[in-house]
């Protein structure tokens, strides 16, 4: 009788194990996105940039943010005297044409020098503060774009944006980059344009197909978050954003303790009986 129970509990739960590989093989697909690996901060050498910023960090706090810059010694490199002081000045005025700009849209300026300005545009606490200030309640329906591509022990969740700077005017990041198009030595294209979106999750849990991913870290204040880096230019300003979110298949993770505990106990069942027998 006891021999029949262990032979019965491990057919169970190999069948098991057959019919989930069988629907694992015919309905599980590999995720395509090609992820990018964490690697050190690399400065990017361009002439201007212009900079929209998504953080969370470690605290649980949200940052929107955008910064503005000129490298006047790139551009004033091969000029001459005459060229270095209009450039010079037209990088300062459109430093503080940008400043003026933010400030009367009511962003509070951070930093502000001849060749570069940051401000803030908005900073939660929690994701809660940001959910009320976006009128979300709580009890919103929404729809999910995001791809599902199934794996034996992790599901990957895939989803795609347009980049803030999709539109080609109309939003104060337009305005910016107008305003830094106008200086001598800057064509359309020059200004780099970089979205970073920053999480407190690692690449293992969030992970992308940005040009660099990196960790910002403010050790006085104790933050830190993993940015993921996209890096683009008036010519692909359209670019498409993907993040990839890696979560448990908890059909797997739910029946491997099941199929283990009816292996042990069949097999278990199987040589105490064994021994009896002798």
């Amino acid at each position: 009788m006891s021999k029949r129970i262990a032979i019965t509990l491990i057919v169970i739960a190999l069948v098991v194990c057959v019919a989930y590989a069988i629907i694992g093989f015919t309905t599980f697909k590999e995720c395509p996105i090609q992820t990018t690996t964490p690697t050190d901060v690399v400065k990017a050498e361009c002439k201007a940039e212009l900079i929209y910023n998504v953080l969370m960090y470690n605290t649980g706090a949200y940052k929107y943010s955008i910064q503005a810059s000129v490298n006047v010694e790139k551009l004033i490199k091969k000029a001459t005297v005459t060229e270095r002081l209009a450039i010079t000045q037209q990088s300062k005025d459109a430093i503080e044409a940008i400043k003026t700009d933010w400030e009367e849209r009511g962003y509070h300026i951070d930093i502000h020098e001849d060749y570069f300005v940051s401000a803030t545009i908005a900073y939660y606490d929690s994701y809660e503060q940001l959910a009320l200030a976006n009128g979300q309640t709580g009890y919103d329906n929404t729809k999910s774009d995001s791809q599902v591509y199934r794996g034996w022990l992790y599901n990957k969740i895939v989803s795609e944006r347009y980049s803030v700077f999709k539109e080609e005017n109309g939003s104060v990041l337009n305005k910016a980059e107008e305003l830094l198009n106008k200086i001598d030595g800057i064509n359309l294209g020059d200004v780099s344009l970089v979205y970073n979106y920053g999480t407190k999750y690692k690449t293992t849990t969030i992970a992308s197909d940005a040009d660099q991913i990196y960790q910002l870290t403010d050790k006085e204040a104790g933050l830190y978050t993993i940015v993921h880096e996209f890096r683009m230019t008036n010519d692909n300003r359209g670019r498409v954003v993907t993040l990839v979110q890696n979560t448990p298949n908890v059909y797997t993770w739910y029946l491997l303790p099941i199929v283990c505990s009816l292996l042990i106990a069949g097999i278990t069942i199987l040589i105490a009986s064994t021994k009896r027998s002798k």
